[in-house]
């Protein structure tokens, strides 16, 4: 395999993706390269099995997402090689992390998610209330959402389909200086 999906907005270093209401895809591993954004104005957004999501190494991208009144669908982990800068969905009918308890793979379909690792803050519904909720699901590991002393937010009914642990403080193994949940 290649490097996978780069998305890179070179100069002033920010990519916007926008559709209208058409659904946005990705299946292979997703390099940011610069602060991204991805509008869809109802389309959902999934990122498949085959899809991580990570920082060009050295950086950390921010990542914000609009599905409108779309679902963002989330397989495998979010800054596991190298850390998110701030992850932000807008908005969305529904955000689930993990749509399966277990992977193939190199199918291109559905799996869970163990990590979502930002040195920033984590905000899920910063224009709106998620309505149909936001599913955590690990499968048989848990799902750890860690930030570098930046707040987590969940606007919306949280529902845990695995263990989950939340931590706002990685940085140095402790529990000072936290951000909020």
């Amino acid at each position: 395999g290649g490097a996978g999906i780069v998305l890179n907005g070179g100069t002033p270093l920010s990519l916007t993706i926008t559709t209208t209401g058409d659904e946005v895809r990705f299946n292979g591993a997703v390099t940011l390269g610069s602060i991204v954004g991805i509008n869809t104005t109802g389309g959902d957004i999934l990122f498949t099995n085959d899809s991580p999501i990570d920082s060009a190494s050295g950086e950390h991208n921010d990542l914000t997402l609009n599905a409108g009144t779309g679902i963002v669908r989330f397989n495998e982990d979010l800054g596991a090689t190298q850390a998110l800068g701030k992850l932000t969905i807008a908005a969305a009918s529904q955000i689930i992390f993990g749509e399966a308890d277990s992977e193939t793979s190199g199918s291109g379909t559905t799996g869970p998610v163990n990590l979502v690792n930002a040195t920033s803050y984590v905000n899920l519904g910063s224009e709106s209330v998620i309505t149909n909720g936001i599913v955590l699901n690990g499968g048989s590991s848990t799902l750890t959402i860690q930030t570098t002393g930046d707040d987590l937010r969940f606007n919306g009914a949280v529902t845990l389909s695995s263990d989950v642990v939340l931590d706002t403080d990685n940085a140095d193994g402790t529990d000072t200086e936290g951000g909020q949940i």
